[in-house]
């Protein structure tokens, strides 16, 4: 049987952007895009200005 140790163990890093309040979406466009922020707005597979799997 494996022993587990988490004591020392990093289970995730997270980043987060700063986020000024600069523009918001309106409520209804926020709640289609899930953000209020338009810096934050992600469509599915794209990534860092890109799309994923090119």
């Amino acid at each position: 049987m494996l022993e587990y140790d988490d004591k020392n163990r990093m289970l995730g890093y997270a980043f987060v952007p700063v986020q000024t309040l600069d523009k918001v979406f309106v409520p209804e466009e926020g709640l289609m895009r899930a953000t209020m922020f338009p810096e934050l707005y992600m469509p599915f597979g794209v990534y860092g200005g890109g799309v994923l799997n090119d």
